[in-house]
């Protein structure tokens, strides 16, 4: 028996290692499609799901699978954190197999004991397109409770909301008064997008708010303050440079897009460029003992500024603006980040049982429109940790 299997698995990763070296026979990328269909078609894990709750579980598989398989035989898997191909769940499918059906009835027990564990979480639901607009005035209108259509006038501008849920000003007399400040502000568990008279697009995350003037018109340059998160596509206007204001920095474009990360719970201010190239400054030198006092970004390009430095680093922008697109993107991030974004989203509080858990790494995408109880699930489903749920309090637990 035991004979046998080893050449059962042997023969499975000859045909990866071919497959993976682009020499691969029709009958190796046959036997490829096989075991991937024996694993999609597979009733006990499959059956009642919609399409997009298959992929998730595919995916928290792939999770589980790293956790389970010989080390041996990892080198010749490629681990696509974001993406589920069919080649990457045909090779998850055959590691199931080298392992036998055991593993897979026991990936499934485990599946039905961490829903029953976290079931009592699928009440917290996500968060929604909402904001409170305040007006230069100090009147307050609560987005999602406004009809669609005009929500006011001022300094030139009409304010709509407009059908598909977006703020939008609109210039009608550009020689009208300049100055009016409004603020759009996010709760925990609310997102919302907003277009300056200018043309500039924003998406403001949860927990966060934008101070914005309601017309740019006749002004030098077009200051905005944030605290929280924003990804910002700014109109271009080269005699008008767009700044955005946030904890200790200025960053300094003309035209292009880029996501800013200041919330003042994270360790440092995270500005990332997506297009065209931004200026990034320290908005007191004196404040923080960094030598190096601003710096250019180029596309894919980070800066990080904390309380001692401010440093630039090459990233994969898609994760950092995963929330903008509804989604939840972990790139090798901590528990502590992780759940960090969740209690923004999910209006949770989260406790730690042990301290030490927080350093955890953990990969993985899902939809932010998901139960916070599939998240928590497919969380577990790495085996570090589990959850113990009262109300909305959630305490990470070490498994």
């Amino acid at each position: 028996m035991g004979n046998n299997k080893d050449n059962i698995e042997q023969h499975i990763l000859d045909v990866i290692e071919r497959s993976r070296r682009n020499e691969a026979s029709a009958q190796d990328l046959q036997e490829l499609d096989q075991w991937y269909d024996s694993f999609q078609g597979a009733p006990l894990y499959t059956d009642g799901m919609s399409v997009n709750e298959e992929e998730e579980a595919m995916q928290m598989l792939l999770n589980r699978i790293y956790e389970v398989i010989e080390p041996e035989i990892t080198p010749a898997v490629q681990y696509r954190p974001w993406f589920a191909s069919k080649w990457a769940v045909a090779v998850a499918a055959s590691l199931l197999l080298i392992s036998a059906i055991a593993v897979f009835f026991y990936l499934r027990t485990e599946q039905v004991e961490l829903s029953n564990s976290i079931s009592s979480a699928s009440s917290i639901l996500p968060g929604t397109n909402s904001a409170t607009l305040t007006l230069a005035d100090g009147k307050k209108i609560k987005l999602s409770e406004s009809a669609n259509g005009d929500l006011a006038k001022q300094a030139g501008v009409l304010i709509v909301k407009t059908a598909d849920g977006k703020l939008v000003y609109q210039v009608q007399n550009s020689a009208a008064e300049t100055g009016q400040v409004n603020t759009i502000s996010t709760a925990i568990g609310e997102t919302y997008q907003v277009r300056f008279s200018d043309g500039t697009a924003v998406w403001l995350n949860a927990a966060s708010s934008l101070k914005f003037p309601a017309k740019f018109s006749k002004l030098s340059s077009r200051i905005v303050e944030l605290n929280g998160e924003a990804y910002f596509e700014v109109a271009k206007d080269k005699a008008h440079p767009f700044i955005v204001k946030s904890r200790d920095q200025e960053v300094k474009v003309l035209g292009t897009h880029f996501n800013i990360n200041s919330y003042t719970d994270e360790r440092n201010v995270v500005t990332t460029l997506l297009e065209g190239a931004v200026q990034v400054s320290l908005s007191n030198p004196m404040k923080t003992n960094a030598s190096l006092k601003n710096v250019l970004l180029k596309p894919g390009q980070q800066s990080l500024l904390s309380a001692t430095s401010l440093s630039v680093a090459q990233v994969q922008t898609d994760d950092v603006i995963a929330w903008k697109n509804g989604n939840f993107m972990f790139n090798n991030e901590s528990m502590e980040m992780v759940m960090r974004k969740l209690s923004r989203w999910y209006n949770i509080e989260v406790k730690y049982a042990d301290p030490a858990v927080k350093q955890i790494k953990f990969f993985g995408t899902i939809s932010r429109f998901s139960n916070v109880s599939k998240v928590l699930e497919m969380i577990a489903l790495t085996n570090e940790v589990k959850f113990e749920i009262k109300g909305k309090q959630i305490t990470v637990v070490r498994n």
